[in-house]
């Protein structure tokens, strides 16, 4: 008996939760005859984590039945519908996550696409990011305020086939993410860090549709799942996964670029660039950790951990030793086999400069150290502490 994975168990017990609930409320075979939107939030997160369970175990009929109900209830009728301070960015933010998330559910149900579009359109101008409070922002280092305004905005914008404007708002959400980190402060955007993945090889394609940018285009998606490893992320990835893979089909199912395949159409798009103070960097050292395995050392700044990355993504085949500032960042872990082959198969090669030979020999003795006692690799930052 093939033994299940943490995540179908998880996928399991929240499934069995919701469906009692619904059986106990009387709304698991039929729609609710009168709800509140307000006071029946309950069955509203039963709908949608259940339409994404469905989805995910492949029953196609019922996810959209769950779907369908969502995009149904309380749709906005016009842009930030009975909101009095639109200058309450926090909030504004809220509503178009909301109406995002309403052009999803039309999406995966198959429903109006008028109204779809209407409330894609909604969330791209909610997530705008004024001038004065942007300027706000970077003095006061919210930088995961602004990723997660332009990572949304740029969502939207696929969504509607404004591929130039999402991409040049896309390639500035990573670098926002690792700095709001590099404050030594807990980065949580960790969907919003991921998705990038997935959406800048898209945009790129039908930027310049050639085979090589099919191929990420394609790649690109699947990274963006496997890369959400705490089970609450990846839950939470899988609705975008599923949105993305139907609503691109034409490139997730692609063989091949199309004869008649088209550029999308370019124009010239003023966005604001990342202009980063120069000192905010918090002084410390990032930490390497087995964690109950017991095993910890220091790896370096961030400055040096980011540097080793893409010195040894320029060596050859190195994937998981070149995702370690990532893994930290996003507060995920790495396993330890194939980064114990990696970290050996490195330090085997002639010519590595000895700053990269010694980090890679600190990860090889937490990876053996996590392989022999069972557990991951994890970083944290050890605020003040210079090695």
């Amino acid at each position: 008996m093939t033994k299940k994975d943490k995540f179908s168990i998880f996928l399991e017990e929240k499934k069995e939760k919701w469906d009692k609930v619904l059986q106990n409320r009387g709304v698991f075979e039929e729609y609710p005859s009168h709800l509140n939107p307000k006071t029946d939030l309950e069955i509203l997160y039963a709908y949608s984590d259940l339409g994404l369970i469905n989805k995910y175990l492949g029953n196609k009929q019922k996810a959209v039945w769950f779907f369908k109900f969502l995009s149904t209830i309380n749709v906005p009728s016009s842009r930030l519908e009975g909101i009095s301070n639109e200058d309450d960015t926090t909030l504004v933010f809220s509503y178009g996550e909301y109406a995002l998330k309403k052009g999803i559910f039309f999406d995966l149900s198959n429903s109006d696409l008028k109204t779809a579009n209407r409330m894609f359109s909604f969330a791209a101008e909610d997530f705008i990011v004024k001038e004065s409070t942007f300027d706000f922002w970077i003095k006061h280092k919210y930088y995961d305020d602004i990723a997660y305004g332009h990572l949304w905005r740029s969502y939207s914008l696929v969504r509607l086939n404004q591929y130039q404007e999402a991409l040049e708002l896309l390639v500035q959400v990573v670098p926002y993410l690792d700095k709001y980190k590099k404050t030594g402060v807990e980065m949580w955007r960790t969907v919003e860090y991921a998705l990038t993945k997935a959406l800048i090889p898209l945009c790129e394609y039908k930027l310049n549709p050639s085979e090589e940018n099919l191929a990420s285009a394609k790649k690109g998606i699947e990274d963006f799942i496997k890369s959400l490893r705490e089970k609450k992320d990846k839950f939470e990835g899988y609705l975008y996964y599923f949105h993305l893979k139907e609503k691109f089909a034409d490139v997730y199912e692609a063989e091949g670029v199309p004869a008649d395949a088209k550029p999308a159409v370019k124009k010239a798009v003023e966005e604001k660039k990342i202009e980063f103070p120069v000192d905010d960097e918090e002084p410390g050292t990032i930490m390497i950790t087995t964690l109950e395995g017991g095993y910890e050392d220091f790896l370096g700044s961030n400055s040096e951990v980011e540097k080793y990355c893409a010195e040894v993504s320029e060596l050859g085949d190195f994937p998981n030793l070149a995702l370690l500032m990532e893994t930290y960042v996003t507060g995920s872990h790495l396993d330890a086999e194939p980064l114990t082959e990696e970290c050996k198969r490195l330090l085997s090669m002639d010519g590595v400069e000895d700053w990269i030979r010694g980090k890679t020999e600190i990860v090889l003795e937490a990876a053996e150290d996590a392989k022999e006692t069972g557990h991951g690799l994890y970083f944290y930052f050890a605020e003040g502490i210079v090695e």
